[in-house]
């Protein structure tokens, strides 16, 4: 399963971004390999849409699940056409955040 977190910056201090659509990266961890990567999202620097952008990058990158601190209600709706799950959380750091979750799941 891949999760992704939207994260302030592409280094090892992975922590959440509380936006959605206009944050600059995610962090996306693949529970199957236990490795994850950090990609652009290209809705940051969008004039409008930022969070649709956001959407089908994650999308395009085989994203199941979104753990994310504020979806707006475009993101939302499209989050749901694409079957990416997501649950809005506290901001933290992203690695915590997806072991929780995984967790939860008993994963």
């Amino acid at each position: 399963m891949k999760i992704a977190v939207p994260v302030l910056g592409p280094g090892p201090d992975l922590m959440m971004d509380e936006r959605f659509g206009r944050a600059r990266f995610f962090w996306i961890y693949d529970s199957n390999s236990k490795k994850g990567e950090v990609i652009e999202n290209p809705g940051y620097s969008a004039a409008t849409a930022a969070g649709p952008a956001a959407v089908q990058t994650l999308k395009d990158a085989g994203v199941e699940v979104l753990l994310a601190a504020n979806v707006g209600p475009k993101a939302r709706d499209m989050l749901v056409a694409a079957k990416i799950e997501y649950h809005e959380i506290e901001p933290q750091d992203a690695q915590k955040a997806v072991e929780a979750f995984l967790k939860s799941r008993g994963l």
